[in-house]
C-alpha cells in the first residue's frame, strides 16, 4: 500500500480561520509519502526519513492495540502515527514494514522542518493508507479528528488542502472547500526563515490573549479583511487580489502587536519592510515566527529580484509548485 499527500502554505486567514472566517491555502509539491509492506514478522516495525533514523517497533495486539516493542528514540514523538492507528483500527496487520517518509519537509542542511504542513500531509496520507478509502470525505473527516487530537486544537485547513489538493476557499466545519485559481498576472513566492514555528504554541497563546479585556477588535477586524481578501480570491482579479493583500496584510500586523503573538518576528518584519519598499506584499504564512513566508508581485521581475535579496535578510526562497494534486493511494498486488 502506498499513499501520498502533499503539504500547503497559508495565502490567507491564517488565525481568522479559527475564528470563523475564510482561508485561502494552496498545496504544495512537497510530499509525505506513506508505504506498508506485509512481513512475516511479528512486529510492526515503523521508519520515519525525515524525522528520525532509527525505526521503531511495535506489536499489534488481537483487539488492534499497539504494544511498543522497541522504546522510542529520545526526543522524538512517534504519537501521530499511534492516534492514526487506534483511530483507523487495521486489524488485518500484524507483521508490516510501515515508512513515514517527511524529508521533502526538511531543510537538508538545517534538519529542521520548513513549516509546509508536514504532520497534516503525513496524518492524510497514513489515513488514506490504512483505511484505503477513495471518499476525500471521509478520509478528510477521520484524519481532522485525529490531527486535532494529536496538535491539540487548530481549524483543519491543512487537512483540508492535503485532501482535496489545489488552492482552497476554506471555511471550518462548511464540508469540502470549493476550489479557486491562481490568477494569470499574479506571481508568488515562499521564503524559509531558517527558524521552525510551533503551531500549538501560537494557538494557545491567542486562545490565552483573547480571555483578555477589550482583545477581541483587531480580532475581528482581522476576520473581516481574511473575508474580504477570499471574495477576491474567488473573483481572481490580480490587481484587486494583490491591493487587498495589502489592507489584510495591514490587519494583520496590527493583529499581531495587539495580541503579542510575535507573528512577523524571526525576521518576517523586516521582509515586510523590504517588499513593500520594492513595491511587493510579504508576510507570514500560518503561525508565523518563523517557518515560511509569502511574496506576492504583480511584476515577475520585481519577484525575482526580491527573491534573491532575501538570503541577505536570513531567508532561503523554496522552489514550489502550487495547487498540486490532493492525496492519493494505490494497492500493490505481488501476487502470481
Amino acid at each position: 500500500m502506498r499513499a501520498i499527500a502533499p503539504g500547503k502554505v497559508v495565502l490567507a486567514g491564517e488565525y481568522a480561520v479559527l475564528h470563523g472566517a475564510h482561508a485561502v491555502a494552496a498545496t504544495v509539491n512537497r510530499f509525505a509519502r506513506v508505504v506498508i509492506e506485509t512481513t512475516d514478522k511479528p512486529w510492526i516495525e515503523v521508519r520515519a526519513p525525515g524525522y528520525c533514523e532509527e525505526s521503531v517497533r511495535y506489536r499489534a495486539t488481537e483487539d488492534g492495540l499497539l504494544q511498543a516493542a522497541t522504546s522510542v528514540p529520545a526526543k522524538k514523538n512517534f504519537s501521530l502515527f499511534e492516534r492514526a492507528w487506534r483511530a483507523c483500527a487495521p486489524l488485518s496487520l500484524r507483521g508490516a514494514l510501515i515508512t513515514m517518509d517527511t524529508s521533502e519537509f526538511v531543510d537538508p542542511v538545517k534538519r529542521s522542518k520548513l513549516g509546509l504542513g508536514s504532520s497534516a500531509a503525513l496524518c492524510v496520507a497514513l489515513t488514506a493508507a490504512f483505511t484505503f478509502k477513495n471518499d476525500k470525505i471521509s478520509i478528510a473527516q477521520l484524519a481532522g479528528r485525529i490531527h486535532q487530537d494529536f496538535q491539540g486544537g487548530g481549524s483543519g485547513v491543512d487537512i483540508a488542502c492535503a485532501v482535496h489538493g489545489g488552492v482552497i476557499d476554506f471555511c471550518r466545519d462548511r464540508g469540502a472547500p470549493p476550489k479557486v485559481a491562481l490568477p494569470d498576472g499574479l506571481h508568488l513566492a515562499v521564503l524559509w526563515s531558517g527558524k521552525p514555528a510551533s503551531t500549538a504554541a501560537s494557538i494557545k497563546a491567542l486562545s490565552t490573549s483573547l480571555q483578555g479585556a477589550g482583545r477581541h477588535a483587531t480580532l475581528h477586524k482581522l476576520c473581516a479583511a481574511a473575508d474580504t481578501l477570499a471574495g477576491c480570491w474567488r473573483s481572481g482579479n490580480a490587481a484587486e487580489l494583490f491591493a487587498q493583500h495589502r489592507q489584510y496584510g495591514e490587519a494583520l500586523s496590527e493583529f499581531d502587536a495587539d495580541q503579542k503573538l510575535g507573528i512577523y518576528a524571526g525576521g518576517h518584519a523586516e521582509m515586510a519592510a523590504a517588499a513593500n519598499n520594492d513595491g511587493l506584499f510579504y508576510k507570514p504564512c500560518g503561525a508565523g515566527g518563523g517557518d515560511v513566508g509569502l511574496a506576492i508581485a504583480l511584476d515577475a521581475k520585481k519577484l525575482q529580484s526580491f527573491t534573491e535579496l532575501a538570503p541577505t535578510l536570513g531567508f532561503q526562497p523554496l522552489e514550489l509548485g502550487f495547487g498540486v494534486e490532493g492525496v492519493r493511494c494505490t494497492r500493490e498486488d505481488h501476487g502470481g
